[in-house]
């Protein structure tokens, strides 16, 4: 299990390096200039990633993209329409960019603005300090 969901949070990562790099035409370590909306698509993993404090392991990104002037917003399990928010696995991902309900997925997540750090049965992940919207 845990190779499992250290091969998705690779792959993750490695697809959204190529995206930035690709987007960017260079690799820019400095931060952006005016803040700039982040939304965390992720089960459990990105939560606890994001939180500055919980009950499990925490990595306190969200305050470090807070710091470079980053809002950090995010999705969980049984977020948006159809509880999408459950389906975020590799193989969901057309269903999110390219399905047929897409466009009113992509409409709540480039609307989203919550932390929405608590999952279906009410367990929190931990929250973290965001930017002013």
């Amino acid at each position: 299990m845990k190779r499992k969901i250290f091969t998705t949070a690779m792959a993750m990562a490695l697809m959204l390096w190529g995206i930035v790099g690709t987007a960017s035409g260079a690799d820019n370590p400095n931060p952006p200039s005016s803040p700039v909306k982040l939304i965390f698509i992720h089960h459990s993993t990105g939560g606890h990633w994001l939180a500055d404090d919980n009950a499990y392991t925490y990595g306190e990104l969200g305050a470090a993209l807070k710091n470079n002037n980053y809002y950090v917003s995010a999705t969980n399990y049984c977020w948006g329409p159809d509880q999408i928010g459950s389906q975020t696995n590799i193989p969901n991902w057309p269903q999110w960019f390219t399905g047929s309900n897409y466009n009113t997925i992509m409409s709540r997540v480039y609307s989203e603005t919550g932390q929405n750090f608590t999952n279906c049965e009410g367990e929190s992940f931990g929250s973290w300090p965001r930017l002013s919207p």
